[in-house]
């Protein structure tokens, strides 16, 4: 493609407007190009936006133009060799700075849409935002295809390589092949004399008051936004009837009684049928509803309101999934596409006896060989003959009935995106509304001043406190920060240290679509955290050989953490640490389900009900193992940005929190609030730092970086912007020493007073920020005369800009838990992620190594503070003070858990009645 490209030279774009350049290219390279160059600059034209051109490069541009004619090109040859219905579909992922470009051309008889492309890109790469107007769509009616182009940008996570651009490319184009044609809605009618039968069927397994409630379910209905279940129950009449005890249900289900009545000889005996519906989105898995999850939930959530029930047609189900979980162990890393269409295949498989007989070989056998076949992209039939299996793959499900004859003790019929398959296994063989009650649900309620998470993955998000406050809601992993601040066991029941070596035997409990939660689970998701372009994988060094993998020097299998088996994990330490309890504790280290990065499932107190660009509700997770401690039904977060409103909606009680770490504070509202005695102050293990990009001309010297952090007042800023904060040294400025300072540093760079280049410093913008960086703006073009520019951004885009070292001088918060630690003080050198100042010092990095836990007596203790030594004089981030995080809560919320760092844990929490 590079190779193109050079075809279409900058002189040529430059010295004329692309039409005249394109037509030279063709003249050019006439076996490469064809008039299809020009008239694809003119759809470009005709169906991008009207900024589209002049907010590019020609280079960006010349690289689009020739994306879409290759892929013009493919398309356009399958079509002529194949049949004008089979589905054909390329595509092209490039980047450009700071953004992914997706182009892509498609079959007419595909079915897609934007918000479905987008949505398959995040569960690939979480925290990615669309980049405004950058899409455009064009038709070609004489081949009936169509040509897409978006762009996104990722707010979390280092830049991909090409390699790794490559690898996504595959992915997203097997997770867009796969798609199901849009369902339609699905209605099954309320049948009496069916529920006539199955209440009877209840009724006569309850001989004595004593016996459990019977209940069973059945799926009936699916629309655009919901599914729908029909619950038949009886039980011994009790003092609250059925119409009252579902009214207990979450909101989130919403309950229609379709029938009741009571039957008093020869025992008492309350029986109903009732309607309940459940969000379809919350069960969308590759664009298919994955309905025994949904059932597996209405079981789960029955529980509010009939403690102890038996289900009594789904007893097999569960059987059913402990065998998958079982396969799912063994097999979910070995196998390509696993968690598209294992489980589907697994419950599709016909004949009760085969979901118990089938052993871990043949799963392995089959799954490997139907997983060949789900990557083949032949459009005609395809048949595998396998030693006990046949397997056939078409687009006509016509096809498939031919087989459907054959003799066997199994088979199983699926379909994944526009393909069917049969796999055979050869012989061994009208609504009534429940009147509403006001609302009991207890809701805890906070905001977010600056953006909503970009993601809920846990390693695209680390850094982001706001983010780890949610993720501590969603997540659970080996062990929680107690009460108390002291990490305790939670996703594990048991522990054994010898040395270096940690095993951990899990707690039998669940994810919230049912699955259970296995070593596996733990094992595959620090896996992806070392392959992905995460924000810090240097957080997973601690273990054995996770460096050397991240870095390409070994296999994964070298890395020492490993699943024993489904309930136990074994992790190996590179080195002793003895705050490794608490990182654990950390969600940076809880599990991820299946192969998606953007996560679905959680396995903590809570579970995402509804998400929009302005809301997040969380509901309670009804599988979570401790839920008798959890006192909130649901969580809402909501983006409100004006700092006013905030304080607002905090005084009218519409907020339960205000203030750090979700928004600031301003020097008013915190008088406003000691008045009123509620303002509470935190000491937290953070300080607030100027960081300085060592790759600018100016900011090498470290002559000029001193400079610059010299002329501060910490005293004045703090007492002026951020009260209660505690200023670092020096606390005052010595403005004629910076002056001298920066002379030197521009004699050392070859620049005079005149000539320096311009400094831009760039800031979150909440109202008082924006005067602290007013003050640094003047009293640095005051005192050194360098021009300095102020730049605000909302918080996602700044911790965007600050991972990506896309910044000249900022201001941020670090964290200085254990600040004499050798992973603490490794961050500030190299390629570390931490190194957001992009400082390189050989001596520096000499002495780290030195000081490395595995090394011993007095010279290491030495090496760590003259590393410091060098790290003060070298100033590539000058701290301003330690912070104190001010907030007011509502009077009654208690038992909020704050960790060093003042995160807060909402897990524990509850309004004092």
């Amino acid at each position: 493609m590079q190779d193109l490209i050079k075809g279409l030279t900058p002189s040529e774009l430059n010295q004329a407007p692309l039409r005249s350049a394109l037509p030279k290219t063709i003249l050019r390279f006439p076996s490469l190009f064809d008039e299809r160059l020009v008239k694809g600059l003119e759809r470009l034209i005709h169906n991008a936006s009207s900024r589209f051109l002049t907010d590019r490069s020609s280079k960006h541009i010349r690289s689009l133009l020739l994306t879409q004619f290759c892929l013009q090109k493919k398309i356009e040859e399958q079509l002529k060799k194949n049949s004008p219905t089979q589905k054909h579909l390329f595509l092209k992922l490039f980047s450009s700075p700071g953004r992914i470009c997706l182009a892509l051309t498609y079959s007419s008889n595909h079915a897609f849409q934007k918000e479905r492309i987008i949505k398959t890109f995040r569960t690939l790469l979480p925290g990615v935002r669309e980049v405004p107007n950058s899409f455009y769509l064009w038709y070609h009616a004489d081949y009936s295809y169509y040509f897409c182009y978006l762009e996104v940008y990722k707010l979390r996570g280092q830049e991909f390589s090409k390699q790794e651009l490559k690898k996504n490319e595959k992915a997203l184009q097997n997770q867009l092949l796969t798609i199901s044609p849009l369902t339609p809605t699905l209605f099954w009618p309320y049948n009496k004399e069916e529920s006539f039968r199955q209440l009877q069927l209840l009724q006569r397994e309850i001989t004595s008051p004593e016996d459990l409630p019977q209940v069973s379910i059945h799926f009936r209905e699916q629309t655009a936004n919901s599914l729908e279940f029909l619950l038949h129950c009886a039980r011994p009449k009790s003092t609250e009837t059925l119409h009252h005890a579902l009214k207990k249900l979450p909101d989130s289900l919403p309950c229609f009684c379709q029938s009741s009545h009571e039957n008093k000889h020869p025992l008492h005996i309350e029986m109903g049928v009732f309607s309940i519906k459940v969000p379809s989105s919350a069960f969308d898995m590759h664009d298919s509803i994955n309905l025994l999850y949904a059932r597996r939930y209405v079981i789960k959530s029955l529980e509010e309101s009939l403690p102890v029930c038996r289900d009594f047609n789904g007893g097999l189900f569960e059987k059913q999934q402990e065998h998958f979980d079982i396969i799912r162990f063994h097999l979910a890393n070995k196998i390509p596409h696993f968690d598209l269409f294992a489980e589907k295949l697994f419950y599709a498989l016909n004949r009760i006896e085969t979901w118990f007989s089938f052993s871990i070989e043949e799963a392995e056998y089959l799954f490997g060989a139907f997983s060949e076949l789900v990557q083949e992209s032949a459009p005609k039939e395809l048949k595998r003959q396998l030693r006990s299996f046949t397997i056939i793959k078409t687009p006509n499900s016509s096809d498939l009935y031919k087989h459907l004859n054959t003799p066997s003790t199994s088979h199983a019929q699926i379909t994944i995106g526009d393909f069917y398959y049969l796999c055979l296994m050869q012989p061994k063989e009208a609504h009534c509304p429940v009147k509403e009650l006001p609302s009991t649900k207890k809701t805890l309620r906070f905001a977010y001043q600056s953006g909503m998470p970009p993601s809920f993955n846990p390693h695209y998000s680390f850094g982001d406190i706001r983010c780890q406050i949610l993720n501590k809601l969603l997540f659970e992993g080996l062990t929680r920060l107690n009460e108390q601040g002291m990490p305790e066991l939670a996703g594990a029941i048991a522990m054994q240290q010898d040395g270096l070596c940690y095993t951990f035997k899990l707690r039998p409990y669940r994810w919230s679509n049912g699955e259970h939660v296995t070593a596996l689970d733990y094992v595959s998701s620090w896996r992806g955290a070392l392959s992905d372009c995460i924000n810090h994988p240097e957080l997973l060094f601690v273990i054995k050989n996770a460096q050397e993998y991240k870095e390409k020097k070994c296999p994964f299998s070298e890395v020492a953490v490993k699943a024993l088996d489904a309930e136990t994990l074994q992790i190996q330490l590179q080195w002793p640490d003895p705050y490794f309890l608490h990182k654990l504790a950390q969600p940076f280290f809880s599990p991820l389900f299946g192969s998606l990065r953007e996560p679905k499932w959680f396995n903590g107190p809570y579970l995402i009900r509804e998400q929009t660009e302005e809301k997040i509700l969380l509901e309670r997770n009804p599988y979570f193992w401790d839920a008798e401690r959890i006192y909130f039904d649901q969580i809402e977060m909501r983006k409100e940005a004006n700092p006013r409103t905030l304080f607002r909606l905090f005084q009218q009680g519409e907020i339960d929190w205000y203030g750090e770490p979700f928004h600031s504070l301003s020097t008013d509202q915190i008088r406003e609030q000691q008045k009123k005695q509620l303002i509470a102050k935190l000491n937290v293990k953070r300080q607030f730092v100027l960081y300085f990009n060592t790759k600018h001309p100016l900011l090498s010297s470290s002559f000029a970086r001193k400079a610059f952090s010299l002329c501060l007042d910490r005293s004045y800023i703090t007492a002026r912007f951020f009260p209660y904060s505690l200023p670092s040294e020096p606390k005052g400025a010595s403005k004629v020493e910076a002056r001298q300072l920066m002379k030197k540093g521009l004699k050392e760079l070859g620049l005079s007073q005149g000539n320096t280049p311009p400094l831009t410093f760039s800031y979150c913008d909440p109202q008082h920020k924006e005067a602290f960086a007013s003050y640094l703006q003047t009293t640095w073009q005051k005192t050194l005369g360098i021009p300095i520019q102020i730049v605000g951004s909302d918080w996602n885009h700044f911790r965007s800009n600050l991972e990506k070292k896309s910044y000249e001088i900022c201001g941020a918060i670090q964290d200085i838990i254990d600040e004499d630690s050798y992973e603490y003080l490794s961050r500030h050198e190299g390629p570390n992620s931490w190194n957001f100042p992009q400082w390189t010092h050989p001596g520096y990095r000499s002495l780290i190594d030195q000081a490395r836990p595995t090394s011993f007596g007095a010279q290491k203790n030495i090496a760590k503070q003259e590393a410091k030594n060098i790290l003060l004089e070298e100033t590539p981030y000058t701290p301003l003070f330690h912070y104190i995080h001010l907030y007011a809560q509502n009077p009654k919320l208690k038992n909020c858990v704050f960790d060093k760092e003042g995160c807060i844990d909402f897990s524990w929490a509850y309004l004092e009645q």
